[in-house]
């Protein structure tokens, strides 16, 4: 399980492959993750963008992102 949370500042993964659930979240910043297993992302952003290339809605495992004012990027 992941679990990784900021309160200013963004966070960036450049590859990741869960098999649990997990969580990112930031009170300030940008979240960018990108060559991500075939999962479901659910993300949310008070002030921001949201961008998912593709999502898996089936899955068993999901990725929670949350961030009150930034963008969330996901990429495949």
């Amino acid at each position: 399980k992941l679990k990784v949370e900021t309160t200013s500042g963004d966070i960036e993964i450049r590859e990741l492959e869960l098999s649990n659930n997990s969580s990112i979240k930031a009170i300030s910043g940008d979240i960018r993750v990108g060559k991500i297993n075939d999962i479901y992302v659910y993300a949310h952003t008070t002030s921001g963008d949201v961008s998912i290339d593709e999502n898996n809605r089936k899955s068993d495992i999901e990725l929670k992102i949350n961030t009150t004012s930034g963008d969330i990027e996901v990429e495949k």
